[in-house]
């Protein structure tokens, strides 16, 4: 990302946000520079202001470099009595010679005004543009998110930070969900589905006998996501929490243990089969070289493939998601097994 072209943030009242803006684009153009100014995307990211200010410039790039236009970064704030507002605009260079600017308004929203947010996002989001909401902070409240919620359509967050509280919140709402943890895993999905592809796995889903899993603490939902996902596609319903995983039923009454061992990160997926009625296995593992290895193994033969990971920092995530913005159909559906099997879990502790 290039440097920001103006210095800093250039306080401004709230009513001269949209004139002093134009006017340092006029500004630029002025200094012969070709801008390239980007008016169908907006993104509106919501802090507190607990976080840094190195934390959320940080937050502010990533978007900014996944997604040029305007940004309004809106800062939930204890210890100020009004609002205060600030732009900038920070540009790359294009291939084409030219500067692509993105524009960012920066609001510091006082807690007992936070009522007064969704006019102020109403009135500074493009015209004819559906903003979208960017959850990537660990420090907002529920209260917070419901003053504005209505005003997105879709909304960004990581699931790794946020309370589990919002979580329920947001899948209750009929939004599009984007979930870095489920771009995450879109690797594996994919592997596992190209496995069940097999005509031998899906007609022999009656000796699937265990399901093994190696991946992080199973004590967040986000954790329990991608097994989330495997209940749904198999049509599995969690039933009990156990020692070392659950205890889950196909709609035969069938009864399938999905077994958990703890590690830093995912690791490892496996199917396996009752070895009483057929030489049957599907192991999916994490490589070093960050690729997955499938790993099909019937009738004393193995067939072995290859899938590379993609990037996992945030940025490449956002980006990703952009390019494939419908890839999070399913979402909602694994989200709802997730939290059967949190809500097990929960009550096995206790």
């Amino acid at each position: 990302m290039a440097t920001a072209t103006l210095p800093g943030y250039q306080s401004v009242p709230l009513s001269e946000l949209e004139k002093e803006l134009e006017e340092s684009f006029t500004r630029l153009e002025q200094d012969g520079t070709v801008i390239q100014r980007n008016i169908t995307s907006c993104s509106v990211l919501l802090t507190h202001e607990s976080e840094g200010p190195e934390e959320v410039n940080n937050l502010i790039q990533t978007i900014a470099e996944s997604r040029s236009g305007r940004i309004i970064a809106a800062r939930v704030c204890e210890g100020i009595d009004a609002i205060e507002s600030s732009i900038a605009l920070v540009c790359s260079s294009t291939k084409r010679d030219q500067m692509l600017c993105t524009e960012i308004i920066s609001l510091k929203i006082p807690q007992v005004e936070i009522s007064a947010l969704r006019s102020l996002l109403f009135r500074h989001s493009l015209v004819g543009v559906q903003p979208v909401l960017f959850l990537l902070s660990s420090r907002i409240s529920i209260s917070d998110l419901r003053e504005i919620i209505e005003t997105f359509d879709s909304v960004v967050f990581d699931g790794r930070v946020i309370s589990e509280d919002i979580l329920e919140y947001l899948s209750l709402k009929k939004k599009h969900l984007a979930d870095i943890v489920w771009i995450l895993e879109s690797e594996w999905r994919y592997a596992i589905a190209s496995a069940f592809s097999q005509n031998v796995l899906l007609s022999n889903l009656k000796s699937l006998v265990r399901i093994e899993i190696a991946a992080a603490d199973t004590s967040t939902v986000s954790d329990l996501l991608l097994a989330g996902w495997i209940l749904y596609k198999l049509s599995l319903s969690p039933e009990a929490a156990l020692n070392n995983g659950y205890e889950c039923k196909f709609p035969s009454g069938q009864m399938l243990p999905l077994l958990c061992t703890h590690e830093d990160d995912l690791q490892s997926i496996a199917f396996i089969f009752d070895p009483a009625e057929i030489d049957l296995s599907v192991h999916i593992k994490l490589l070093t070289q960050g690729c997955i290895e499938t790993c099909i193994t019937c009738d004393g033969e193995t067939h072995r493939s290859i899938l590379q990971i993609g990037a996992s920092d945030i940025t490449s995530c956002i980006k990703r998601h952009f390019m494939q913005p419908d890839s999070h159909r399913n979402y909602k559906h694994a989200l709802e097994k997730a939290f059967e099997l949190y809500r097990l879990e929960s009550g096995f502790r206790s």
